[in-house]
């Protein structure tokens, strides 16, 4: 019961940051009673759940515009004084943010110039507001700096700093060490920044569906997360061995730039890993509640403007409820380099997020699941491997030559299957909004018939 309370919950949120922008919501306030008194056909607890939901979510997207754009308004179009820390947002672009002058919320971007990430500035520049959308409110990114004048910039001791100093650094040991291509997948593999890729590199990903890869999400994050566990557990012991991956995992987050994606991935890691120190078992479906719940409310624009959110809890989403039954129905399939575990994992993320890829961008890749089938099995190496490069220069030039023949090998074997499956004709096409939605009601009636006759379904 708890967890459809959850889930109702969840939903009136939604409903609620829907209606938001057009209904005032002390307007929704009325239906909260009045809901509660014809509950008495469903279930108390799930109606004042969504009914609370609806209500808070149309509070918080209100509440959410007033904060963020009525405070900046005013500085539109003026010359200004701007002091904070520079960072590198999760695409690779400086901005600034910890403003301590003016002390409104969000962040600045500084468009063209130049600064070292980490760094403490000053800034004078004329400022121009972003034009008021669910994309800018989800990012927090409230406006650019033009005609930038640098006043000041001296070294920042803040935590944030120090983890933007050490990102710029893995990323210049990438691009020293690497020939262009690897380096850039590299960095997105390990931090999630594919600013650096070609415009072929980059249609080739798309062409196949691989853009998850170097999307930080729950695969990565999982990935991260569980070497530091297994290196720690060995040296220190379990119990300790969680608190170094919790604490990973805050770092980890603030040096990629915090996504949404990866913030996502990190809560529900850090209750798996809190949930296995004190011996209780974990609930998939509560992990993903509790994870989204708090980040839709803290910044409501996640919900319908951030895709990288929405792919990442809509794949989850779908493996958890499809893995199982899929993975039954494939044992033809060899388990051979885990093959059918990545065939079942794949298909269940593919259909879970397909209504939104054909929403977005209305194209469908008929290679995607044989291209993500081979290359995902690839990933958890080239991983480890491109981190293990990035530090190898404190162990000696052995090391280093090593690490990075082995890392340039692998990486670039990933590439050549991506740009390979992008290749062959007629990968991909556009589909009209008809077809796209024939399609996701087929495949949604298929899934729904393959889940509820499981097997193994219990």
């Amino acid at each position: 019961m708890r967890r459809v309370t959850l889930v109702c919950l969840i939903v009136g949120l939604g409903l609620g940051i829907a209606l938001g922008a057009h209904i005032s919501w002390r307007v929704a306030l009325p239906y909260l009673g009045l809901a509660v008194v014809v509950s008495w056909r469903w279930k108390l607890t799930w109606v004042i759940g969504l009914s609370v939901g609806v209500v808070c979510g149309m509070w918080r997207w209100q509440s959410d515009v007033e904060n963020v754009f009525i405070q900046w308004k005013p500085h539109h179009h003026t010359v200004m004084s701007v002091t904070g820390i520079t960072l590198v947002d999760a695409a690779g672009r400086v901005e600034i943010t910890h403003i301590r002058s003016p002390k409104l919320p969000g962040r600045v971007s500084l468009g063209l110039l130049t600064i070292v990430p980490g760094q403490s500035v000053t800034i004078e520049c004329r400022f121009e507001l972003s034009e008021m959308s669910g994309r800018v409110l989800a990012n927090r990114s409230v406006g650019r700096c033009l005609k930038v004048l640098l006043r000041s910039s001296r070294t920042s001791h803040h935590p944030t700093a120090i983890l933007a100093r050490w990102r710029a650094a893995v990323v210049r040991r990438f691009e020293r060490g690497l020939r262009t291509a690897p380096a850039a997948l590299a960095t997105g593999l390990l931090l999630g920044d594919d600013s650096a890729f070609s415009d072929g590199l980059r249609n080739s990903f798309r062409a196949t569906g691989t853009t998850h890869i170097v999307a930080l999400s729950g695969f990565n994050v999982a990935i991260i997360l569980a070497l530091v566990l297994e290196r720690s557990a060995r040296l220190i012991g379990r119990r300790r061995a969680s608190g170094v991956g919790l604490t990973f995992l805050v770092a980890f987050v603030v040096m990629t730039g915090a996504a949404a994606s990866v913030v996502r991935a990190a809560i529900m890691a850090s209750v798996a890993v809190i949930a296995r120190l004190f011996g209780r078992p974990v609930d998939p479906w509560r992990v993903i509640c509790y994870a989204v719940l708090p980040m839709v409310f803290m910044n409501p624009a996640l919900l319908f403007h951030d895709l990288g959110f929405q792919l990442s809890v809509a794949s989850t989403a779908g493996m958890m409820l499809g893995v199982e039954p899929l993975t039954s129905r494939l044992r033809a399939v060899p388990e051979f380099f885990g093959l059918r575990d990545n065939l079942a994992t794949t298909m269940a993320a593919t259909v879970a997020t397909l209504p939104i890829i054909l929403g977005s961008f209305g194209r469908f890749s008929f290679v995607s699941l044989p291209v993500n089938v081979v290359v995902l099995p690839f990933i958890p190496l080239a991983m480890a491997v491109s981190a293990i490069h990035a530090v190898s220069s404190m162990f000696g030039p052995a090391i280093e030559i090593m690490s990075r023949g082995l890392t340039e090998l692998l990486l670039s074997l990933i590439i050549s299957i991506i740009e390979f499956g992008a290749h062959i004709p007629h990968a991909g096409m556009m589909i009209s909004p008809l077809v796209g939605v024939a399609m996701i009601v087929a495949i949604g009636a298929g899934a729904m018939l393959l889940y509820r006759h499981a097997p193994d379904r219990h």
